[in-house]
C-alpha cells in the first residue's frame, strides 16, 4: 500500500505477528547494487536490489552518455514493450529484441509474489500473449530476463 509518494507499506500485525519479527525481516534483508554497462543503450546503469522476506524491489537508473544526464532506464529502454497497458483479460509482449536468445518471462504481483513464469529456451517469436483473466485488478511487475540482463516494466491489470 502506498499513503504518501514514495512511502510503501510492506507489513503488519497481521503479516508478522509483532513488530520484533517484523524487524527481524528488515535486518536480515539483502541489498546488492552494482554498475555495468547497456550495450544495447550505450549507457552505464546504477542497479540496486532490496530484499525482504519475498518483497524484492529492483531499481536502475542510466546515466546517458551523450548528455550526461540521468534518466530512468527502465522507462527510456525498457527491452521490450507491453500492450495493451492498462490490461483486461490478456496482454501481449513486444520481445523482438530477444530474438535467439533463450529468456525467463515472470510476473510478479506487489506483494512479490510470483503469478506467471516461462522459460523461452530460444526464441523464434517476437510476441508472446499472456492470459490475465484471472489475476486480480492491480499493478504487477513483469521481468523478462536474458543471459546478459534483467528488464522490467510495471503493467496494470484493470477488470
Amino acid at each position: 500500500m502506498v499513503d504518501k509518494p514514495g512511502r510503501l507499506w510492506v507489513g503488519d500485525s497481521a503479516m508478522y505477528d509483532s513488530f520484533s519479527n517484523f524487524q527481524n525481516i528488515i535486518h536480515q534483508s539483502q541489498f546488492t547494487e552494482e554498475w555495468y554497462f547497456d550495450s544495447l543503450t550505450s549507457q552505464s546503469v546504477y542497479y540496486a536490489k532490496i530484499v525482504a522476506d519475498t518483497l524484492a524491489i529492483e531499481y536502475a537508473w542510466g546515466v546517458d552518455s551523450v548528455t550526461t544526464g540521468i534518466q530512468n532506464s527502465t522507462i527510456s529502454n525498457p527491452g521490450f514493450s507491453i500492450f495493451p497497458n492498462p490490461a483486461n483479460d490478456k496482454f501481449t509482449l513486444n520481445l523482438s529484441s530477444f530474438m535467439n536468445q533463450p529468456i525467463t518471462i515472470r510476473v510478479l504481483n506487489m506483494l512479490g509474489q510470483e503469478v506467471y513464469s516461462e522459460k523461452l529456451s530460444n526464441l523464434r517469436i517476437d510476441r508472446k500473449t499472456i492470459n490475465t483473466a484471472s489475476w486480480s485488478e492491480g499493478i504487477y511487475m513483469v521481468i523478462v530476463e536474458n543471459q546478459q540482463k534483467l528488464f522490467t516494466q510495471k503493467l496494470s491489470k484493470k477488470e
